[in-house]
């Protein structure tokens, strides 16, 4: 018997308050995939993100346990609310029934031309328990996954000779081998051919952010975390200037923790998958910086 094709779901209509969120650079985005709901952007400065039916929840769930007040809170989750966007709870519009938002600050609002890295860390991103089928279908998006200890999903770059942005997609980045992520993938995010003092220094911001986050996956214990990634932004648009003053560089780049639908309790045992990960984008970023200096 010939299989009935699936039935095409329509892209749902944008609330008056919203706009699809234009610095994504990978994952759901509105208007595609099985169920077209992706990340928007509020008029508040805001961004949601829906929660996917069987899955999203478990976001939604994480972000509560680290936000909401408990008397069960503990140094590792006050340690790491820093690490993380800004949770606001749930929103709504009646224009998609049925579907539930997470609100989150959006790390790009601030910066004029951000310039946007999506990393998926660890060597492994299937989560304890998956078939073998899930395992296979995982490995297979980037089999040096294991070795290299991350992904790099899609970056966007804003080139200030072109005034034009520089997008690669996840596609592209399942192309590289281990040995092009540097110069193929984290060299080309930082658009070395323009402000190379200013790109050094950005580094260096990066590395100082990413330590902290490595300093809390060398202690805490709190949590396992699976397809989880790292979202790097700096600020493209400088002026020769502002690259000469003692500028704070600190304020000129963000990373965060993102993408929680695969987080588990660690019952007091290191995670060793993000742990590794997060060591060898240091590592990376680290040798990014010597290749400039």
């Amino acid at each position: 018997m010939e299989e009935l094709p699936k039935e095409r779901v329509p892209t749902p209509p944008l609330p008056p308050d919203a706009t699809p969120l234009k610095t994504q650079v990978s994952g759901h985005f509105y208007g595609q995939k099985e169920t077209k709901l992706g990340m928007l952007e509020l008029k508040d400065g805001t961004l949601v993100k829906p929660l996917i039916p069987h899955k999203g929840d478990k976001e939604w769930v994480f972000y509560h346990s680290v936000f909401e007040p408990s008397e069960s809170m503990t140094k590792d989750i006050e340690n790491l609310r820093p690490l993380l966007a800004q949770y606001f709870g749930i929103w709504n519009t009646p224009l998609h029934p049925g579907i539930n938002y997470i609100k989150l600050e959006n790390i790009t609002q601030k910066f004029s031309k951000p310039c946007i890295l999506d990393v998926k860390v660890g060597p492994r991103s299937w989560q304890p328990g998956s078939s073998d089928e899930k395992r296979v279908r995982e490995t297979q998006k980037y089999p040096p996954q294991s070795q290299v200890g991350f992904r790099l999903l899609g970056l966007k770059v804003y080139q200030m000779a072109s005034d034009s942005y520089l997008e690669l997609d996840a596609m592209y980045m399942r192309k590289l081998q281990p040995s092009d992520i540097l110069t193929k993938g984290i060299l080309l995010y930082f658009h070395v051919e323009e402000n190379i003092a200013y790109k050094k220094k950005i580094l260096v911001a990066f590395i100082k952010q990413l330590k902290k986050i490595h300093d809390w996956f060398s202690i805490q214990t709190s949590y396992h975390f699976y397809a989880s990634s790292l979202l790097f932004v700096y600020e493209g648009l400088v002026t020769d200037v502002q690259i000469d003053q003692e500028l704070s560089y600190e304020d000129m780049v963000d990373v965060r923790m993102i993408d929680f639908t695969h987080v588990f309790p660690a019952h007091g045992l290191k995670d060793e998958n993000c742990f590794i990960g997060v060591t060898k984008l240091l590592n990376q970023f680290k040798a990014a910086l010597q290749l400039l200096s």
